[in-house]
């Protein structure tokens, strides 16, 4: 406020150019002064400890009225103010202090009026990123618990000449993967669960990452391992 009105006694002066300029410095500093008086009344019991006067009161109902009208007056003056400041013209090159100051205020009016709105996107990307992450650990730490129990399920290696593997038997004429439905090659792993199917290691590690859960007989896997290695 001491700003606008020294640069408005230095410059008083200047050209009819900035007239403009001169209009809106004088009626945001007498707009901005009502603001202040407005303020202080509302919360002068916080500076004073002097009670507020009862809404009801002549005074308290002009000041109200008068703190949403100076409050709408200070929006319409940083518009009027913007479109001065963002015209053409040579008032930037003729009156540069009157400008500065108005540009500097309509600048600063505007970061305040959009920093609410930058820190709620900041906010809300952050928390977008949060739940993001977070779901992806949480995805990984179940992968790894998953991996975790696969490695309870009894691993072979497939030969044609051998056909017992563990408690299981698979026959020449049964070597194929339910999942894939390609036979099995010599030397591919395999893993047989409890029910005594088996598939291949690659097809049925897959598989129980999404149901565990045998693809034949719906039989839990995954769960029973666990609770027997608990045992």
């Amino acid at each position: 406020m001491l700003e606008i009105i020294i640069v408005l006694s230095l410059k008083w002066s200047e050209s009819v150019c900035s007239q403009p300029l001169r209009t809106f410095l004088i009626v945001f500093a007498v707009n901005s002064t009502l603001i202040l008086t407005t303020n202080i009344f509302y919360f002068k019991s916080l500076i004073t400890g002097m009670p507020i006067p009862e809404e009801d009161t002549f005074l308290s109902k002009f000041m109200s009225s008068l703190h949403r009208t100076t409050e709408l007056m200070d929006q319409l003056i940083m518009i009027f103010g913007f479109l001065i400041v963002s015209q053409p013209g040579d008032c930037k090159k003729v009156a540069p202090v009157l400008f500065a100051v108005s540009l500097q205020i309509v600048t600063l009016r505007f970061a305040i009026w959009i920093l609410p709105f930058f820190l709620l996107t900041f906010v809300f990307c952050c928390f977008g990123t949060f739940l993001m992450l977070a779901s992806k650990y949480k995805k990984w730490k179940d992968k790894q618990k998953v991996m975790e129990m696969l490695d309870q399920v009894p691993r072979y290696k497939y030969q044609p000449s051998q056909t017992a593997y563990g408690d299981a038997v698979i026959e020449t004429s049964a070597a194929d993967c339910a999942i894939c439905l390609a036979p099995y090659e010599d030397g591919a792993y395999l893993r047989i669960l409890e029910c005594k199917h088996h598939y291949h290691q690659e097809c049925i590690d897959q598989w129980l990452c999404l149901t565990p859960s045998c693809p034949l007989c719906k039989r839990e896997v995954l769960r029973r391992s666990n609770s027997d290695s608990n045992v």
